[in-house]
């Protein structure tokens, strides 16, 4: 069991490392692939990836987070029960990683869907408008879909 959620933990921080790779490089405005050309498989539309690509920081941080807290799960979780010190420890790093994993996917959700907060958007993507916002400007017709 513990080797099982330790390998999930794994995949889960790779795939948080990957988003904040494409996180960071979309604040620097470098160059290569984006996140929207990696998703631009047909399942979103334009509003969702730009949405993703604004986030993808943020989405990331909760992935690390998630992966800490999984490893807690898997290095921890057997003693837990045995009531020793250290045990709170790892309880109490486990709870800071999921709340500070609840933190970031709620952000995440503002800055996908609404744009806000600004200071957590890149640079080049403040001016643009939120999933909601964008979506509804479409139906009226007023922005064509990419």
């Amino acid at each position: 069991m513990r080797v099982g959620i330790g390998a999930v933990a794994v995949v889960v921080g790779c795939l948080g490392a990957m988003l904040i790779r494409y996180g960071v490089r979309d604040w620097r405005a470098a160059g290569g692939g984006t996140l929207s050309q990696r998703l631009a498989t047909g399942l979103m539309d334009a509003e969702s990836r730009a949405g993703y690509e604004r986030g993808s920081l943020i989405l990331g941080l909760a992935f690390a987070f998630m992966a800490a807290m999984l490893a807690v799960a898997a290095v921890a979780g057997p003693r837990l029960g045995k009531g020793t010190s250290l045990g709170v420890v790892w309880v109490s790093v486990g709870a800071a990683s999921g709340a500070a994993m609840l933190v970031c996917i709620l952000l995440f959700g503002l800055i996908k869907n609404f744009n806000h907060p600004k200071f957590l958007v890149p640079p080049r993507h403040r001016g643009e408008l939120g999933a909601y916002a964008g979506r509804r400007r479409r139906r009226l017709g007023q922005l064509p879909m990419l």
